[in-house]
């Protein structure tokens, strides 16, 4: 009995990636999740950041760093599901980003400066009396 030549087997890779409906459901989804974890908590934060960052580097690390992986996506699939594979990868992380960068930005306001452009708080220290400034 002779054994087969052996010849390089090419899979059908499409059937084995997710496709781009559910790529972007997927993507918005955990976005959303984290704009909901953030309305509950700012230090939710702490855990969303580093698990959209997990999800974007795994997206990476299977996608685009696999060298053959890579080529046999690009080969069925083409470009533009590559390029948005690894946009909606990231989604997750531009909104916790966004997010921290926000909380940071209120975090260093001024202290006594009123959060909607009002009247601030005066300091007891300031020497400033009540009422209007006067004319001479």
């Amino acid at each position: 009995m002779t054994l087969p030549a052996l010849s390089p087997m090419f899979a059908e890779v499409s059937d084995k990636v997710p496709g781009l409906l559910t790529v972007w459901v997927v993507s918005i989804g955990l976005a959303a999740l984290v704009f909901a974890c953030r309305r509950f908590s700012r230090w939710s934060l702490v855990v969303t950041v580093p698990l959209a960052a997990w999800i974007a580097w795994s997206v990476w690390t299977d996608f685009v760093a696999d060298t053959y992986f890579r080529q046999a996506v690009l080969a069925e699939l083409g470009h533009a599901y590559l390029i948005q594979l690894v946009a909606c990868g990231s989604i997750p992380l531009v909104a916790a980003l966004a997010l921290s960068a926000f909380d940071l930005h209120r975090f260093r306001a001024e202290p006594g400066a009123p959060p909607n452009g009002g009247p601030g708080t005066r300091f007891a220290s300031s020497g400033v009396t009540e009422g209007p400034p006067s004319v001479s």
